[in-house]
Protein backbone atom coordinates (compact mmCIF):
# COMPACT_ATOMS: atom_id res chain seq x y z
CA UNK A 1 0.00 0.00 0.00
CA UNK A 2 1.64 3.52 -1.12
CA UNK A 3 1.62 6.38 1.54
CA UNK A 4 -0.99 8.10 -0.37
CA UNK A 5 -3.12 5.08 -0.11
CA UNK A 6 -2.60 4.84 3.98
CA UNK A 7 -3.26 8.82 4.26
CA UNK A 8 -6.70 8.68 2.12
CA UNK A 9 -8.20 5.62 4.27
CA UNK A 10 -6.78 7.69 7.75
CA UNK A 11 -8.16 10.82 6.52
CA UNK A 12 -11.64 8.50 5.69
CA UNK A 13 -11.39 6.85 9.49
CA UNK A 14 -10.93 10.16 10.61
CA UNK A 15 -13.55 12.47 9.28
CA UNK A 16 -15.82 9.28 10.02
CA UNK A 17 -15.09 8.98 13.42
CA UNK A 18 -15.59 13.20 14.11
CA UNK A 19 -19.05 12.70 12.77
CA UNK A 20 -20.12 9.82 14.78
CA UNK A 21 -18.32 12.08 18.02
CA UNK A 22 -20.54 15.24 16.98
CA UNK A 23 -23.83 12.91 17.15
CA UNK A 24 -22.37 11.89 20.47
CA UNK A 25 -21.61 15.06 21.86
CA UNK A 26 -25.54 16.42 20.13
CA UNK A 27 -27.07 13.91 22.39
CA UNK A 28 -25.07 14.34 25.62
CA UNK A 29 -25.01 18.19 25.63
CA UNK A 30 -28.98 18.77 24.89
CA UNK A 31 -29.37 21.12 27.38
CA UNK A 32 -26.14 22.73 27.79
CA UNK A 33 -25.91 26.24 25.99
CA UNK A 34 -22.09 26.99 26.50
CA UNK A 35 -21.22 23.70 24.93
CA UNK A 36 -19.38 23.67 22.18
CA UNK A 37 -18.48 19.95 21.77
CA UNK A 38 -20.42 18.83 18.77
CA UNK A 39 -19.31 22.64 16.64
CA UNK A 40 -15.75 21.53 17.30
CA UNK A 41 -16.35 18.22 16.43
CA UNK A 42 -18.07 19.18 13.01
CA UNK A 43 -15.57 21.69 12.31
CA UNK A 44 -12.83 18.72 12.61
CA UNK A 45 -15.42 16.79 10.04
CA UNK A 46 -15.06 19.62 7.59
CA UNK A 47 -11.12 19.84 8.26
CA UNK A 48 -10.98 15.87 7.48
CA UNK A 49 -13.04 15.92 4.71
CA UNK A 50 -10.88 18.87 2.34
CA UNK A 51 -8.16 17.17 3.27
CA UNK A 52 -9.27 13.97 1.93
CA UNK A 53 -10.27 15.96 -1.24
CA UNK A 54 -6.57 17.23 -1.51
CA UNK A 55 -5.65 13.98 -1.14
CA UNK A 56 -7.59 12.83 -3.90
CA UNK A 57 -6.88 15.59 -6.49
CA UNK A 58 -3.01 15.29 -5.70
CA UNK A 59 -3.38 11.29 -6.58
CA UNK A 60 -5.48 11.78 -9.53
CA UNK A 61 -3.65 14.53 -10.84
CA UNK A 62 -0.11 12.93 -10.13
CA UNK A 63 -1.11 9.81 -11.61
CA UNK A 64 -0.87 7.58 -8.18
CA UNK A 65 -4.62 6.66 -8.33
CA UNK A 66 -6.60 6.30 -11.81
CA UNK A 67 -10.14 4.88 -12.34
CA UNK A 68 -10.64 1.10 -12.91
CA UNK A 69 -14.03 1.60 -14.01
CA UNK A 70 -14.91 -0.20 -17.30
CA UNK A 71 -16.06 2.48 -19.13
CA UNK A 72 -13.34 4.81 -18.22
CA UNK A 73 -11.17 3.54 -20.69
CA UNK A 74 -13.30 2.19 -23.23
CA UNK A 75 -11.40 1.65 -26.90
CA UNK A 76 -13.45 1.65 -30.03
CA UNK A 77 -13.21 -2.02 -32.02
CA UNK A 78 -10.06 -1.51 -34.20
CA UNK A 79 -10.74 -4.97 -36.27
CA UNK A 80 -14.24 -3.45 -38.14
CA UNK A 81 -13.66 -0.74 -40.26
CA UNK A 82 -15.85 2.58 -39.48
CA UNK A 83 -19.32 2.52 -40.76
CA UNK A 84 -19.14 5.15 -43.68
CA UNK A 85 -22.14 4.63 -45.61
CA UNK A 86 -25.04 6.82 -45.74
CA UNK A 87 -28.24 5.18 -44.15
CA UNK A 88 -30.43 8.42 -44.21
CA UNK A 89 -31.62 8.00 -47.89
CA UNK A 90 -35.46 7.60 -46.52
CA UNK A 91 -36.12 4.78 -48.14
CA UNK A 92 -35.32 5.68 -51.71
CA UNK A 93 -33.30 2.78 -53.37
CA UNK A 94 -30.42 4.54 -55.74
CA UNK A 95 -29.42 1.46 -56.73
CA UNK A 96 -30.79 -0.48 -60.31
CA UNK A 97 -32.14 -3.77 -59.81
Amino acid sequence: MTPLKLAIYISFFAMIISLIAAAYFLVQDKGKEQSKRTLIALGARVACAVVLMCLLSYGIFSGQLRSHAPWSHAQPDSSSPPNTTNNHSMGTNSQAL
